[in-house]
């Protein structure tokens, strides 16, 4: 599974075991100023407010719709095992990788 990003933010996120939140923590992205398209298994991303883009590999693309209706992180990390045969690990570390370069890019929702 390709890499999906780089980041320094993941106990926001709930996944690291130092992280104890007694509510539910929802990743959804920013419904403001954002665009996005499928482009066959890829995401591609338009922040109007920065005028930069952001491209998603099939991995970020497969998880896109659960972000934007928003999701915990729980269950973006449940979706990437079966899909392409990697540990639940590893999705956990791919969904924080993804949810950090998201959120330094200010596209989650609450940033």
């Amino acid at each position: 599974m390709p890499h999906l990003g780089l980041g320094t933010c993941a106990t926001r996120y709930g996944l690291w075991p130092s992280c104890h939140h007694s509510a539910v923590t929802i990743a959804r992205l920013r419904a403001v100023d954002l665009e996005w398209r499928m482009l066959e298994d890829e995401v591609i991303v338009l922040d109007f407010r920065t005028s930069k883009y952001f491209l998603g590999n099939r991995s970020a693309a497969h998880l896109w719709q659960q972000l934007v209706d928003g999701s915990t992180v729980e269950a973006l990390a449940a979706a990437l095992p079966a899909a392409y045969d990697i540990s639940q690990e590893q999705a956990e570390s791919d969904v924080r990788k993804l949810l950090d370069e998201l959120s330094e890019r200010d596209l989650l929702d609450g940033n």
